[in-house]
């Protein structure tokens, strides 16, 4: 990743990032109240980074189930920054058959954004990706946190597991190795949800793929706390209708509130 520059929003509204291309976004920012005061009397903000689903099969920054999640987004005072991935809409570029040039895009953009909002310091950052961009989100380091001037957190809705392989140009097993090491690195929390009546995925598959990743799970060694929380719901689909939605929008609140 070039260090020298973060990203600059043309005329046209696109921001140019060191990758090479330049993406559409939209930037929302929370209600207006007032931030949580840091250290020093900071202005503390927080930021949601949304990571829509497949291009080739038309996902967009205003997916649908995304854009269901603004209303607990901003509930918890979130900056929620959406984009459309490289070739999609007005964003330049074309698109991979692996997601490793989304994944360098995704890292690029969230290094500008946590400059761009202004007025606050950001001291949380979630990457939510949905789909094929919960494969995406896997892809962007956890860093060290330690050194980071943030808090950095996953959420990956309906990880595309059963059609992973044909998505990425084969490479499961690479996906598999950075969520792996996603969650057993302790840097960051990670929320996984999924449904019963996933289309993509047989229930079977995602649980016992859950208990995999539990047991490779960080365990914090003073509470004995998992930085893994995994929701399952019986009834959901891929695309969270109904009562199901309700209940992932209800265990997001509580899971961000956690952090």
């Amino acid at each position: 990743m070039e260090s020298a520059t973060f990203g600059h929003v043309r005329e046209d509204g696109l921001v140019e990032l060191p990758t090479g291309v330049a993406l559409q976004f939209q930037l929302i920012p929370p209600p207006r109240n007032q931030p949580l005061r840091g250290p020093g009397g900071s202005r503390e903000g927080k930021l949601a980074v949304c990571i829509h689903p497949w291009s080739w099969l038309g996902g967009r920054m205003n997916d649908p189930v995304l854009h269901s999640l603004t209303g607990v987004l901003q509930e918890q005072g979130y900056h929620i920054l959406r984009y459309n991935s490289r070739a999609v809409g007005r964003s330049t570029g074309w698109a991979s058959f692996t997601g490793f040039d989304e994944g360098r895009d995704l890292e690029a953009i969230v290094q500008w954004v946590v400059r761009e909002v202004k007025d606050v310091v950001i001291s949380t950052v979630v990457i939510i990706g949905y789909s094929h961009g919960a494969l995406i989100t896997t892809l962007h380091p956890t860093l060290d946190q330690d050194r980071l001037p943030f808090k950095l957190a996953y959420v990956l809705l309906s990880y595309p597991l059963g059609t992973r392989g044909i998505l990425t140009r084969f490479k499961g097993s690479y996906y598999q190795q950075k969520l792996d090491d996603l969650v057993s690195s302790g840097k960051s929390k990670v929320l996984v949800a999924f449904g019963g009546h996933d289309e993509f995925t047989a229930f079977g598959k995602y649980n016992a793929w859950a208990a995999q990743l539990q047991s490779k799970a960080f365990e914090e060694p003073d509470t004995g706390e998992k930085v893994l929380r995994v929701l399952a719901v019986p009834d959901a689909s891929h695309f969270w209708l109904d009562e199901t939605h309700d209940i992932l929008c209800a265990e997001l609140s509580s899971w961000l509130s956690s952090l």
